[in-house]
C-alpha cells in the first residue's frame, strides 16, 4: 500500500495525531528542561519556558486543526487552504527547530524537527490525490 493510496482524511488524521503528541511531549518536558537550565538567569528561564510552551501549544493547535478539518471539513477549498497553511507552519517549525534546538543534546528537539516535517508531508500527501 503506497502513501498516496491512503485516504486524505487518514493522512490528515495521522499528521494531526503526530503533531498533537509532539506538542504534548513538549509541554510535558518543560519542567525537566527548565531544571537543567538552573544556572541561567531567572529571566532567561522564563523565556525558555515560554518558548517550550509556545511550541507545544502550536503543535497541538495545528494537529487539532488537521484532525477537525479531516473529520468535519466543509468546503473542500477552505479545508484544503487551511490544511496547506498547517503544513506550511509545521515545515517552518521543523526548519526552525532543526537550526536551533535540533543542534542541542535534548532528544525531543533533535527528533522534533523530523516529526514536524513528516507531519507536514502527510498533510500535503493527503491533498496530492484530491
Amino acid at each position: 500500500m503506497s502513501l498516496i493510496s491512503i485516504s486524505p482524511v487518514g493522512l490528515n488524521i495521522a499528521a494531526g495525531l503526530i503533531a498533537v503528541l509532539l506538542g504534548i511531549a513538549y509541554l510535558a518536558r518543560v519542567g525537566a528542561i527548565r531544571k537543567d537550565f538552573k544556572i541561567i538567569l531567572t529571566g532567561l528561564q522564563k523565556v525558555l519556558t515560554m518558548t517550550l510552551v509556545w511550541q507545544g501549544l502550536t503543535m497541538i493547535f495545528l494537529g487539532v486543526i488537521a484532525i477537525v478539518l479531516a473529520v468535519f471539513g466543509g468546503s473542500e477549498n477552505i479545508s484544503k487552504t487551511i490544511s496547506f497553511m498547517c503544513a506550511g507552519m509545521l515545515l517552518v517549525l521543523g526548519i526552525v527547530t532543526g537550526s536551533t534546538g535540533g543542534q542541542s543534546e535534548y532528544i525531543l528537539f533533535r527528533i522534533g524537527q523530523f516529526v514536524q516535517i513528516v507531519a507536514a508531508l502527510l498533510i500535503l500527501a493527503g491533498h496530492v490525490s484530491t
